[in-house]
């Protein structure tokens, strides 16, 4: 039995590697050469890799004991928390999902998803509404940047409880807020 067909073919891919400076052409349809195909990385993939990148150079003994989650990690994520207190505020549909293994039809996603189109606008509505009367809060106040980071940090009681009230008022006083938060199953006593 011969073989002869697959064995000409068998070091083709070897030579063309082996020649120095040829470049492999893609397969040929009808004289034209089909284009390699491109990936592209998205913004959040990029940032997660130049992430990585420099974690690999964090020196042991840097970790948080309780989390292991590397310092440098920790207060970057800080950076962007907000107070704790703003969860009384957001709806399940706007949450991450905080339980691993749950199963999706019990989770926020899928929460999330369930909405309709008009829904989903409905809560981004509502997200920036909650956004927009917290960030006018903080900006009445002319807070510095160490007086921001204690109500973000809860850090300061009762700076922290001060804007917590100021936003509930701010919502309380906001008739479509108030529609939206009932859409979305979010409840306050207003008076706090």
């Amino acid at each position: 039995m011969a073989l002869s067909g697959i064995q000409s073919g068998q070091n083709v891919y070897n030579n063309l590697l082996a020649s120095q400076g040829a470049k492999a052409q893609g397969p040929q349809t009808n004289d034209k050469t089909l284009k390699p195909d491109t990936v592209e990385i998205s913004y959040e993939a990029r940032a997660r890799a130049e992430a990585a990148e420099v974690l690999k150079d964090i020196p042991p003994g840097t970790y948080s004991e309780e989390t292991g989650i590397p310092d440098v990690v920790r207060e970057g994520l800080r950076m962007f928390s907000i107070p704790g207190w703003m969860g009384e505020f957001t709806p399940r549909h706007s949450e991450a999902d905080k339980i691993l293994g749950q199963p999706y039809s019990e989770s926020n996603s899928a929460l999330r998803d369930a909405l309709s189109p008009s829904e989903k606008e409905d809560l981004s509505e509502y997200m920036h509404t909650l956004h927009q009367h917290y960030t006018d809060e903080l900006r009445s106040r002319n807070l510095t940047n160490i007086e921001f980071n204690k109500i973000r940090f809860h850090e300061d009681a009762s700076l922290s409880e001060e804007v917590h009230q100021a936003v509930r008022q701010r919502l309380a006083a906001d008739p479509r807020a108030l529609e939206l938060m009932q859409e979305f199953g979010v409840t306050f006593k207003a008076e706090g």
